[in-house]
C-alpha cells in the first residue's frame, strides 16, 4: 500500500490564506488542505492556534458548534482551525460561522471541507470571507517544476510538463509522482516509458487504498468504477446507470475525494480529477466490474434525450447501437465535429460498412475523417462517388440530408485538392441551404454557418473570389454565441485574408474587426480558426509599410506542417515579408520547400498556382533574374492569369523592355474585373514604362489613376516598388502622391532593382553580341560577317558603350540580365 505523501505548500496559497479573517479550504481528500494549514501556521509561530479535529460523520450539530464556540472564547487563541465540519450535515453551517466571526471579530478562522454543500451558496459568505476552491489547490506546471527541483529530482521542463499532464495538478498524485521520479533519478531520460508505467501503477494503488477503501461499501466501490464511464456525472445520468440512490452515491464519492462538484450548467454536475478517473477505469477493467453493454446503451439514450450528444455518441459507439449513432450524427454532426472530432472519428470508423453504404452522408463523413488523420495524404486514394444524386436524396429523404451529403462530399473533394469537383454541386447546395434556413430559427439556423463556410473555402481555394466572399458573408452573419461561432469567426478571418490578398485593405480591416468579436477556442481548432486573421494582419501591416507590426504578426504564424489548407496564403504572406525585407533568396527557399510539402493542394484548378507562381516570379526578379522570369513567361501558352501577367510585366520593365511591359499592363488596367492589387500595380508599371518611353502624358494619367485607386482601397505598399527618381519625375509631370505617403519615408527604391534603360542594338551590334555569347573571337566574328576585324572592333566599342560595360565577359553578363540574348 502506498503511503499518502504530502506535497509541499506553495507561496501563492499561503498568501491566499492571509487575505481574509475567514478562509475556507474546499477540496477533495488528497488535495493538501492539512499540509497547507500546517505550513501557514509554521510561518506564524507567534500566533496561538486551536485546532478542532474532524467530528464523527452524522454527529449532532449543536454539540459540535458548542465546542467550537467554547474554543473561540479562549482569550489566548488568535486562530481557530476547523477540520472537516462538513461531516456533520448542518444546513446552517455558514450562518454559524458568520455568527462566530461576529462574536469574536479578532479571531481568524480557517476551515477545511470536502463537501460542496458547505460552500455551494457563495452568496452566504460575507465580503471578508475567502473560499479557496479545488482548482486553486491544484498544482500548476511551474509549481511542479519547483517541487521537483527542490526535492532533488533532475530538473527538466519536459518532466514537469509530463507530470502536470498526467496528474492534472492533483496534489496527492503530484507527491506520488515526485517520489517515483526521484527514484529513477538521472536514469529518467532513458527509462521514461518505464517510469510513467510506474506512475500509473502507483496512482492506481493510491486510488484503490486511500480513496476507495476507507469508508466506502463494496457497492459504492463498484459504483465508482461504473460512474467513471461518464465524464460529467449528474444525478440523472448516475440514475440511468442503474444506481437508484444517485444523490447519496455522488455525495459519498465526493466526500471520499473521488468526485468534484461543479456549479450548475444548467444542472449541477460532478467531475472526476482526470488521473483519478483513469485509475478507476483501469481498476474496474482489471477487476472485471465494468458496466455491461446494456448499461452503456441505457446511458447513451439518456444522454441523447438530455442534450449531451457528444457523450451520447461515445456511449452509443461503445454499446454498438448503430441506429442511435446515426440518429445522433444526423442531429448534431456540426457540433460534434467542431468540439470533439476524436469522438466523431471513432464513431464513424466503428460503423459497419452496411450502415455506411446505406447513407451517402455517412460515407463522405467517414472519408473525410480518415483523410484528416495525421500522415494521411488525401490524394493517395480515390474518392468513390456515391449515388443517388442530391436531388434524389432531397426527394426521397429530406433537403437537410441532401445538404449534409453534398456539403460533406464537397469538403472531401476539397481536402483531396480536386477543387473543380468540390464546387460542382454548389448551386444546388446553396439552394438547399437557403431552403433549410427558412425553416430554422436561432441557434439551429446559425449552425448553417459551417455549411456556408465550407462551401466558401472550396471557392476561395479555387480562386472564385466573388462566390467565396458571398458564401463567407453568409457564414459570418451568424448572431449566435455557441458551437457555430467557429464558422462565423473563421469566415470573417477568411474574408479579411481574401481582401488583404486582393488589395482591399479597408475592407480587410473591417472584417478583422468583425473577427475579433467572436469567442476563442482552445487547441488545434482554435489555431486553425485564427490562422487566416493572423495572415491577413501580416499582409495589412506590410501594405501600410509597418514592418514592426508585420514582424509581430509573422511571429504568430505557426510552422506549416500537416493538413493546413490555408498554407498557400501563409507562404504568400511570408514571401511578401521576405521581399520587403530584401531577402528574395530566403523567400524562394521557403516557397519551394512548402510547395513540395503541400503538393496535393497545388493542382491545376488551385488558386495557389498563380498566387505562389507570381510570388516566385517577383522574388526572382528582385534577385536580379528578371530576364529568366520574362523568358519563361513568354513561353506560357493559353490564357495567362492576371497575377502571372503582372509579374511578367514587372520583369519586362526591369529588364528594359518597356514595350512588353506596356502590352501586359494595358490588358490588366482596362479590365475592371481584375482585383484591386493587380490593377493598381499594373497602373504603376504602365506609368513607369510610359515615362521610360517618353510619353509623359500617359505616364501622368496612369499614375494618377493608381493614386485614386490607392485612396479608395487604402493600399499603399505598391508605390514603394517604383524607384524614387521615377516618382520624382512623375511628380514633376503633374502626378500626385497618395494619402499616407509619409509612412513610406526611408524606403528609397523599394525591393526591386532599378529598371534597366532601354537598349536598341543595330543588326550588326546584335550579330557581334551573338558571337560574344558563342565565345568567338574578333577574327572569327569578322570572318562570319565578311567584314574586317577593325569594323567588328568599332561595333564592339559601340556595344560596350550601350551596355555600360568594359569587357567581353561583362557584355555577355549584362546582355543576359537585360534579356537581349
Amino acid at each position: 500500500m502506498t503511503p499518502a505523501p504530502t506535497p509541499w505548500a506553495r507561496p501563492r496559497l499561503l498568501r491566499r490564506m492571509g487575505e481574509s479573517p475567514l478562509t475556507v479550504l474546499w477540496g477533495p481528500s488528497g488535495y493538501g488542505k492539512t499540509t497547507l494549514i500546517e505550513s501557514w501556521l509554521s510561518n506564524h509561530p507567534d500566533t496561538p492556534a486551536i485546532r478542532i479535529g474532524a467530528p464523527p460523520p452524522g454527529g449532532a450539530p449543536e454539540a459540535y458548534w458548542t465546542g467550537v464556540r467554547r474554543a473561540a472564547a479562549d482569550a489566548s487563541t488568535s486562530v481557530l482551525v476547523l477540520d472537516l465540519p462538513d461531516r456533520i450535515a448542518d444546513p446552517n453551517a455558514w450562518s454559524r460561522l458568520l455568527a462566530l466571526r461576529a462574536a469574536h471579530p479578532r479571531r481568524r478562522v480557517v476551515v477545511a471541507v470536502r463537501d460542496h454543500t458547505f460552500v455551494a451558496d457563495r452568496r452566504a459568505a460575507a465580503a471578508n470571507a475567502a473560499v479557496v476552491t479545488p482548482a486553486e489547490l491544484e498544482f500548476t506546471e511551474t509549481e511542479i517544476a519547483d517541487l521537483l527541483d527542490r526535492g532533488g529530482s533532475p530538473p527538466s521542463a519536459r518532466t514537469a510538463r509530463d507530470v502536470w499532464r498526467r496528474t492534472a495538478g492533483h496534489p496527492a498524485l503530484v507527491a506520488v509522482a515526485e517520489g517515483v521520479i526521484r527514484v529513477f533519478g538521472s536514469d529518467l531520460d532513458f527509462e521514461r516509458e518505464r517510469a510513467y508505467a510506474a506512475l500509473d501503477a502507483q496512482f492506481d494503488d493510491f486510488v484503490a487504498h486511500r480513496l476507495l477503501a476507507p469508508g466506502l461499501s463494496p457497492g459504492l466501490r463498484e459504483a465508482a468504477g461504473t460512474i467513471a464511464t461518464v465524464r460529467r456525472p449528474t444525478t440523472g445520468s448516475v440514475r440511468a446507470l442503474g444506481i437508484e440512490d444517485a444523490a447519496a452515491a455522488v455525495t459519498a464519492l465526493e466526500r471520499a475525494g473521488l468526485l468534484r462538484w461543479m456549479p450548475p450548467a444548467p444542472v449541477p454536475y460532478w467531475v472526476y480529477p482526470p488521473a483519478v478517473r483513469r485509475s478507476l477505469l483501469r481498476i474496474a477493467a482489471a477487476e472485471g466490474t465494468r458496466p455491461p453493454r446494456e448499461t452503456s446503451l441505457r446511458l447513451a439514450r439518456w444522454l441523447a434525450d438530455n442534450g449531451d450528444p457528444v457523450e451520447a455518441l461515445r456511449h452509443a459507439t461503445d454499446g454498438e447501437d448503430w441506429d442511435l449513432v446515426v440518429e445522433v450524427l444526423a442531429a448534431h454532426w456540426i457540433d460534434i465535429a467542431t468540439t470533439r472530432l476524436g469522438v466523431l472519428t471513432r464513431a464513424l470508423t466503428a460503423l459497419p460498412d452496411r450502415v455506411v453504404r446505406s447513407r451517402a452522408a455517412l460515407h463522405y463523413a467517414r472519408e473525410l475523417v480518415v483523410r484528416l488523420e495525421p500522415g494521411e495524404h488525401g490524394s493517395a486514394r480515390p474518392v468513390p462517388d456515391v449515388d443517388p444524386a442530391l436531388s434524389d436524396i432531397a426527394e426521397r429523404d429530406s433537403v437537410g440530408l441532401a445538404l449534409a451529403t453534398g456539403a460533406l462530399r464537397s469538403t472531401v473533394m476539397r481536402w483531396t485538392g480536386d477543387y473543380d469537383a468540390a464546387v460542382r454541386d454548389h448551386p444546388v447546395l446553396v439552394e438547399f441551404a437557403t431552403r433549410v434556413a427558412d425553416g430554422l430559427e436561432g441557434e439551429r439556423r446559425a449552425m448553417l454557418g459551417a455549411v456556408w463556410m465550407h462551401l466558401g473555402l472550396a471557392s476561395q481555394y479555387r480562386g472564385d473570389h466573388l462566390v467565396a466572399a458571398d458564401l463567407f458573408e453568409r457564414a459570418a452573419d451568424g448572431r449566435s454565441r455557441g458551437p457555430s461561432d467557429f464558422a462565423a469567426r473563421q469566415s470573417a478571418g477568411q474574408l479579411a485574408l481574401l481582401n488583404a490578398v486582393l488589395g482591399e485593405s479597408r475592407r480587410a480591416v473591417g472584417w478583422l474587426d468583425r473577427e475579433s468579436v467572436f469567442g476563442d477556442r482552445p487547441g488545434w481548432l482554435g489555431a486553425m480558426i485564427r490562422l487566416p486573421a493572423v495572415t491577413a494582419r501580416l499582409l495589412l501591416a506590410l501594405d501600410r509599410l509597418d514592418l514592426a507590426a508585420a514582424e509581430a504578426a509573422r511571429a504568430e504564424l505557426p510552422e506549416l506542417a500537416g493538413n493546413v489548407e490555408n498554407w498557400a496564403f501563409v507562404v504568400y504572406a511570408h514571401s511578401q515579408f521576405d521581399l520587403m525585407c530584401g531577402r528574395p533568396d530566403a523567400g524562394l527557399d521557403r516557397l519551394h520547400r512548402n510547395r513540395a510539402e503541400f503538393g496535393k493542394w497545388f493542382g491545376p484548378a488551385a488558386f495557389a498556382r498563380p498566387l505562389l507562381g507570381s510570388a516566385a516570379m517577383d522574388l526572382r526578379t528582385a534577385a536580379g533574374e528578371g530576364a529568366a522570369v520574362l523568358e519563361r513567361a513568354e513561353r506560357v501558352s493559353g490564357p495567362m492569369h492576371p497575377m502571372i501577367r503582372l509579374s511578367a510585366a514587372r520583369a519586362a520593365l526591369l529588364t528594359g523592355d518597356a514595350a512588353i511591359a506596356l502590352r501586359h499592363t494595358t490588358v490588366l488596367a482596362r479590365r475592371r474585373s481584375i482585383h484591386t492589387r493587380v490593377r493598381l500595380e499594373a497602373l504603376l508599371i504602365q506609368a513607369t514604362a510610359s515615362l521610360e518611353s517618353g510619353d509623359r502624358d500617359a505616364a501622368r494619367v496612369a499614375w494618377n489613376r493608381a493614386v485614386a485607386l490607392s485612396e479608395d482601397s487604402g493600399l499603399l505598399r505598391p508605390f514603394v516598388t517604383v524607384p524614387a527618381d521615377i516618382r520624382s519625375a512623375l511628380s514633376e509631370a503633374g502626378g500626385t502622391m497618395p494619402a499616407g505617403w509619409a509612412a513610406a519615408a526611408g524606403w528609397g527604391d523599394g525591393p526591386y532593382p532599378p529598371p534597366v534603360p532601354v537598349v536598341h542594338l543595330t543588326d550588326r551590334e546584335a550579330t557581334v553580341l551573338d558571337g560574344l555569347v558563342r565565345g568567338d573571337n574578333v577574327a572569327r566574328i569578322a570572318q562570319s560577317q565578311f567584314v574586317s576585324p577593325n569594323t567588328v572592333k568599332t561595333q564592339l566599342k559601340s556595344l560596350y558603350r550601350k551596355l555600360g560595360v568594359h569587357s567581353r565577359a561583362e557584355a555577355v553578363r549584362e546582355a543576359r540580365r537585360r534579356g537581349l540574348v
